[in-house]
């Protein structure tokens, strides 16, 4: 990686332990090792050896010079650097029990931001693959990756205001990104190889275009989006909601609030190839609202919803909205509305539900058909708006956020073991609120991106009031398929099917594309 710093050129590189073991051996047994470093000189006078603690002489921009007295110095530097993958890197230092702040500093020539800037971080995740790798999308300030756990970072992507990024579970080079409400409102992208390039597709754009949006300041509030979600079975599976409303809604005024007639709101795109073809969706008969969140509420591994079919839209004006149907119908299962800029579900390994509202945490127990809220007291009910809730699989964190308005200063993380008795965390404060977070069980840490003050981690693996890690979940497969059977006319056939995943397994028998009543074990009769 070559990178600038004034009229420095500085020129990183690394090395897999794979392609030098001999080096990895001394390294390892605590061996010297002598390192030099060639530079060839374009004056044409041979090559320039640089060997640790030495330089080399530089009289203009091109040439490099024998003349050690006439020299500007350029310094070489050696060191080691090894991170397991899956590991976070021990340049990261964690104090269990604290949240820390890892928002990009500028630290070892990376990337910074200002966390106070606007909004602050609107998105943290990790690669499942590699969860030292983070990245992190920033309000006005661009889409940021680490591959050390959050102790340097690198700006990526042709991004301003980025809220989303969705990393592949089965493959880190595969990455979406959606963009709305500031900057450009740049739509759907995608990357094939890890961030280093990025492609908004010509379907997305296709469809976008003329989708009833006013375009009154010369903005491209078509592609202006809010939120996606991805299929936990299938990458490709993609729903993106938006920020702006489709139908009746003018994007002007002083104030970017002119609402006209009772169905202001906006639907949701649909694709099953990653993004280079899209449904259309629209939005159902007062679903008003603008900035919509929208979730998949189906995760085999974690014994939720029947199909992929199941989905909840929440709004900020006409409260929560379901569908078990892909769109084709909906349904207001609350009419409390997500708090601005949350909404972020946290599914439990029962397949409870949990997020944050305007009046405070929800809790589902039917696949959001019904919700519920709990605050139970403590300071959380003091201030209505939440983001989102977070866990750690033993233990539940939230923090006071914002429905309209500013965000609340100095407010403390709530934790539960229930879901609905909370008590502070501890005495730390934090202005704003989780907008939303990822947890990494094999690391043990739980991060956050909070409203104007970034983000966050936390070590929950050891001491005080943190629990061990909950194991990973494994997710169903199907080990052995049902056979074909031939009977004579008037006997009954029976078909299994052998299965295996964490938890409890509930099964689905289907003639023809469709459920047959009561057929719901491993064999089935007819």
């Amino acid at each position: 990686m070559t990178r600038h710093e004034g009229r420095s050129r500085i020129v990183e590189c690394a090395i897999p332990w794979s392609e030098i073991p001999h080096v990895k051996a001394r390294r390892d047994a605590g061996q010297t090792l002598k390192f030099t470093f060639r530079v060839n000189d374009s004056a044409g006078v041979g090559c320039l050896e640089l060997a640790k603690e030495r330089s080399v002489s530089k009289q203009n921009n091109f040439a490099l010079l024998v003349r050690w007295t006439e020299h500007w110095a350029n310094e070489v530097e050696f060191g080691f650097e090894k991170t397991e993958i899956g590991k976070v890197s021990s340049a990261v230092s964690y104090t269990p029990g604290m949240w820390a702040n890892i928002s990009p500093k500028g630290a070892g020539g990376g990337s910074s931001v200002n966390v106070n800037e606007r909004f602050g971080c609107n998105d943290i995740r990790i690669d499942p693959s590699n969860p030292s790798t983070l990245y992190t999308c920033w309000d006005e300030q661009g889409l940021h990756k680490s591959t050390n756990g959050g102790a340097t970072w690198q700006r990526i992507g042709p991004f301003d205001s980025p809220l989303h990024v969705r990393v592949n579970p089965t493959n880190s080079n595969h990455l979406y990104v959606v963009q709305g409400v500031r900057g450009d409102t740049m739509g759907f992208w995608v990357s094939t190889n890890g961030g280093a390039n990025w492609t908004r597709p010509a379907g997305f754009t296709n469809l976008a275009n003329g989708i009833g949006v006013n375009n009154g300041d010369n903005r491209k509030w078509d592609y202006d989006l809010y939120d996606l979600a991805v299929d936990p079975t299938d990458f490709n599976h993609v729903l993106i909601s938006w920020h702006t409303g489709w139908n009746g809604y003018e994007w002007s005024g002083s104030d970017h609030n002119v609402f006209v007639g009772d169905n202001w709101g906006a639907g949701v795109f649909e694709t099953f190839d990653g993004g280079s073809s899209w449904t259309k969706i629209n939005p159902a008969a007062g679903m008003r609202g603008v900035g919509n969140s929208i979730q998949m509420l189906y995760n085999p591994a974690k014994n939720q919803g029947m199909d992929r079919k199941t989905w909840l839209l929440g709004t900020q004006q006409s409260g929560l909205w379901r569908t078990t149907n892909g769109g084709s119908s909906w349904t207001q299962v609350s009419t409390i509305d997500m708090s601005h800029g949350g909404m972020q579900i946290h599914m439990t390994s029962d397949g409870t539900l949990y997020t944050g509202g305007s009046q405070g945490v929800m809790v589902s127990t039917d696949n959001g058909a019904m919700w519920s809220v709990r605050n139970g007291g403590n300071g959380l009910d003091t201030i209505k708006g939440y983001f989102t809730v977070l866990s750690d699989g033993t233990r539940f964190y939230a923090q006071p956020g914002v429905w309209r308005g500013d965000a609340p200063s100095g407010v403390k993380w709530y934790t539960s073991t229930d879901g609905t008795s909370w008590s502070a965390f501890n005495d730390q404060t934090c202005n704003g609120g989780a907008y939303n977070g990822v947890y990494d069980a094999a690391n043990g840490i739980l991060y956050s991106a909070n409203w104007g003050t970034g983000a966050w981690r936390l070590k929950v693996t050891s001491g005080g009031n943190n629990p061990p890690p909950p194991p990973v979940a494994t997710v169903p497969a199907i080990s052995s398929q049902p056979a074909n059977a031939t009977v004579t006319a008037g006997q009954t056939a029976t078909f299994s099917v052998t299965a295996s995943g964490s938890g409890s397994l509930s099964y689905q028998w289907q003639r023809n594309g469709s459920a047959i009543s009561g057929a719901t074990s491993a064999s089935y009769t007819q």
